[in-house]
This record gives structure tokens, sequence and C-alpha cells, in this order.
């Protein structure tokens, strides 16, 4: 292959050309040649393979910053690149780095910051080299998932700093911690379990009594965390389980199951997160205060029931609140052979009309007033007025009329 065709195929188009063709080139194609591969690196650093002039630090900088993996072939020349050098080429591919150490080089702590976020396996490729990480590079490497179990494994102890940015990033970086039979911190374990509620379990399997801010943190991330603290032994306060029964819909029973009484403001929260919970709390013999009731059938009407089941005669306030959150919750109180008073008939209808059927059923008639509101909430509801052979007033039946 002569010159001349070289020149046409390689020099003209910018393109690469191996060392031993390049060798045959002349002295002036040669630097024609060059200058061609360094207008062609600052496009495509990978053509750093192509150039065979002298590699100045511009060179270089100009290809790793387009290409990382660029300073391998930098290194293989026997050039130990520069640190702005080195900074460029893990900055564009953290992964480098491995090169740089392989060649017994120790990079910068610059270089380590830049190359350590981009890759977990960064921390490890430094440790490996007897190389002991600075807590910035430390923390810097931990923003990955993972990267706190190279720094451990290597037998070095990372300070709360680094555990905290870990445990941030990643609640269950605990379980490393814990593992390498460290006791973490009160602020560690409370951003743990931040992140991962579940990592609790972690904690107290060591035999760690978290403190009750780490707790609370617990179970408003999610309220069943409460059933790892309470298989330990451990009876949380009433802040603590006033946060898992907000959180959990039904904490309140892992809680009872314990033995343990809530308090009537933890009570309260758990049937205001789920009206059914005051079942729960009856079948273990406790009777709910008039306040509880009340936010039980408050959030779910036919929560009275329960209350009814149990021998217990609602207050005219608490079946006021059951009925008018579902007006058919009215048959549990009559079954009982409670006759509701007007205002609870009343609410129970305005609610649903056709609930006025429950208070006809017991023989009750109601009030002009209470079969007024029942066909005003729907019309057809005057057939169950006309079914008992009660006879409506003129204004009822113009009302029920007007709401068919």
């Amino acid at each position: 292959m002569d010159n001349k065709y070289l020149i046409n195929q390689y020099i003209n188009t910018g393109m690469g050309i191996p060392k031993e063709q390049y060798d045959m080139l002349s002295s002036n194609n040669k630097k024609t040649y060059l200058r061609k591969m360094e207008i062609r690196i600052q496009q495509d650093g990978s053509y750093i393979n192509y150039y065979y002039g002298e590699l100045t630090e511009d060179i270089q900088l100009a290809a790793v910053t387009k290409y990382g993996y660029g300073l391998k072939y930098i290194l293989n020349k026997g050039i130990i690149p520069s640190e702005a050098v080195q900074l460029a080429a893990v900055t564009n591919d953290g992964g480098v780095i491995y090169y740089i150490l392989e060649k017994g080089i120790t990079p910068s702590e610059q270089v380590q910051l830049a190359a350590v976020p981009q890759d977990v396996d960064v921390i490890d490729y430094i440790i490996a080299k007897g190389i002991i990480p600075s807590e910035r590079v430390q923390l810097e490497a931990v923003s990955k998932s993972g990267a706190i179990s190279f720094i451990l494994a290597n037998g070095i102890t990372p300070s709360e700093r680094v555990q905290l940015a870990a445990v941030t990033q990643d609640g269950y970086a605990i379980n490393y911690i814990l593992k390498k039979g460290i006791t973490p911190s009160e602020a560690v374990q409370l951003a743990a379990v931040k992140k991962n509620s579940g990592v609790i379990k972690s904690i107290l399997e060591k035999g760690i009594t978290p403190s009750e801010r780490v707790q609370i943190a617990a179970v408003t991330q999610d309220g069943y965390a409460i059933g790892y603290i309470l298989k330990k032994g451990i009876i949380p306060s009433e802040a603590v389980q006033f946060a898992a029964v907000t959180n959990g819909v039904h904490a309140i029973q892992n809680i009872l199951d314990k033995g343990i009484t809530p308090s009537e403001q933890v009570q309260i929260a758990a049937v205001t997160k789920n009206g059914d919970a005051i079942d729960y709390i009856l079948d273990n013999g406790i009777t709910p205060s008039e306040q509880v009731q009340l936010a039980a059938v408050t959030k779910y009407g036919f929560a009275i029931e329960y209350i009814l089941d149990n021998g217990i005669t609602p207050s005219e306030a608490v079946q006021l609140a059951a009925v008018t959150k579902n007006g058919s919750a009215i048959q549990y109180i009559i079954k009982k052979g409670i006759t509701p008073s007007e205002a609870v008939q009343l609410a129970a209808v305005t609610q649903n009309g056709h609930a006025i059927q429950y208070i006809l059923n017991n023989d009750i008639i109601p009030s002009e007033a209470v079969q007024i509101a029942a066909v005003k909430q729907n019309g057809n509801a005057i057939e169950h007025i006309l079914k008992k052979g009660i006879i409506p007033s003129e204004r009822v039946k113009v009302i029920a009329k007007q709401n068919k």
C-alpha cells in the first residue's frame, strides 16, 4: 500500500490508521495525520488509540473528557496521567479508576470523589489496594446503594455521618452495620426506619431496644411495625401505640393480643382509622367510653351493632352519630328493643329515606316530621308508610311526589 493511497483513505477522511501503516508514511504525511487525529479526538476520544505522536496533557484531556476509557491507552503507554487527566477520565467513566489503581497510582481524594458516586464497585477497587478512603470519599460512595457493605467488609468502621448517609439512601443498609457488631446511634436508627420501617426488626433482633423516637418513626411509616416491638416483649408507650393505630388499620389488634389495654386516646385513634376496630376492643372485654363509641360510629355507622351485641346501650349521641353516617344502622338499635328518639329517627331517614321501614316494622308510628324527612330524601319511602296502613298527610304526599 503506497503513501498516496494511505493519504486518501486515512488522512483525508480522518480515519484511524494501524501503527504499522502509520510507520510507512512520510514525515510530512505523519504530521498531517497527527493533526487530523487531534481534531478527531476532540470529537471522539476513542481515536486516541490511533494517535502515535507525543501524548501531551492537552491531547490526553481532550480524549478522556469524551472517552474516559481512553485513560487505559494512556496508562499502557507508560504515562502517569496528571490529576487533571485522571479527574476528567473518572468524571466521564468512574470505573476507569480501576486502571489507575492497577498501575500502582494512588488517585487523589478529588479523583476518588469524582469516581465513587458513579459506580458502586469503585470504593471496592480503592480499598482492595490498601487505600483507606477519607470520610468524604466514603460519604460519596454510600450515595450508591450497597456501597457501605464494601467499606465494612474491609474492616473499616464508618463514621456516624457515613452510616447516616447510607441508611438515608437505603434503610436496609443498617443490616450491614449490625452484622459487624456495630450498635448504630439513635440518629442512624431513626434515619433507617424512616426510610424503611421494617428494619426495626433487624435492630430488635440484635438485642437493641430502640428509643421511643425510633419506635414512633417506624410505626408512623407502617403501623404494623408495632408487631416487631411487641414480639420482643417491649410494652410500647402510649405515643407509640397512638402512632401505630393511626397508621395501621389492624395495629390495635396486635396491642390487644398482648394483653395490653390501650388508653382511651389510643382507642379513639384506632376506631377513627377503622370503625371496625371497636369490635377488637369489645372482644377483649373492654367497655369503650362514649367518646370511643362516638368515634367508631362516626367512621362506620354500622359499628353500633358491635356495641349493642355486647350488651351496651349506646347513648342518644352515639345513636345519632351512627344513623347520621348510615341511616340503616337504626335497624340494630330497634332490634335490641330500644325505641329511638324522634331526633334519632329524623337523622336516620334524612340520611336514607328507606330507613323508615325499620321504624315502621317495630310498630312505631313515625311523626309527620319523620315521614316528611324520609320522603324528602327519597319519595319512594312513602310506600313503606302506606304498607303499614298509615294514611300520610297531604303534605307528606306532596313532598313524596316531588322527590320520586
